[in-house]
């Protein structure tokens, strides 16, 4: 889940609904943490309980029950650009055995809904920064975000050429299973592809420009 809050207005929320869908009771914790990702998208998570409000902040479900979360952000003022924080459910399940107790907690499920928190009027601006071939067949593209929010990876495509005749690749294409999409304002990625299956991006020619896929922003 990803919401979208404006840090402009202390009184705006968002509402998480969060359903239990076990068979079990469970009790409900939450952690808010702000992210950051380097330039090969690696997470890193920093405690932030004080810049989001999230009520409740635990409870307990039963099974088919659904509770509402409300999200409001009371962080610093004014913000110059996006930041990024996940709010992570903790699910720790009720029905412990009491002939065989539980040694300790155990966390059965983490759900994260994704929040960022955005100056009025902000926008991502991507643009193609170097690459470089290495020796083991892959190439390296760097994408820079010098505008003041948050944008994706897979919204978005390489272009190579111009009008009619230009080539792209779409941004998803870019991406391994396993990277997250998101880069952050200013920041940058670099991405390493197979050469072989991206011969534009590794020919030495006019450097390819970003195009953001507008119908999605």
């Amino acid at each position: 889940m990803v919401l979208e809050l404006p840090s402009s207005d202390p009184a705006e929320s968002r509402t998480i609904i969060y359903r239990n869908t076990a068979t079990s009771p469970v009790a409900v914790e939450t952690v808010v943490t702000l992210r950051s990702y380097d330039e090969h998208g690696v997470a890193t998570d920093v405690p932030a309980a004080d810049h989001l409000i999230v009520f409740p902040e635990a409870f307990w479900a039963s099974p088919s029950d659904s509770q509402n979360v409300s999200v409001r952000y009371t962080g610093p003022r004014p913000l110059d650009m996006s930041k990024m924080y996940v709010i992570g459910f903790r699910e720790v399940p009720l029905n412990v055995n009491p002939v065989t107790p539980a040694s300790g907690v155990t966390i059965r499920l983490e759900f994260r809904a994704i929040t960022h928190v955005t100056p009025d009027r902000a926008t991502a601006d991507i643009e193609v920064g170097e690459r470089s071939a290495a020796t083991d067949g892959t190439v390296s593209i760097e994408l820079i975000n010098r505008g003041n929010k948050f944008a994706r990876i897979d919204e978005g495509s390489l272009a190579f050429g111009d009008g009619i005749g230009a080539t792209t690749i779409p941004g998803q294409a870019l991406l391994s299973d396993s990277a997250p999409a998101w880069i952050l304002p200013n920041s940058r990625r670099v991405l390493t592809l197979p050469a072989a299956q991206h011969p534009l991006v590794a020919e030495d020619a006019a450097r390819p420009r970003w195009i953001t896929d507008t119908a999605r922003q």
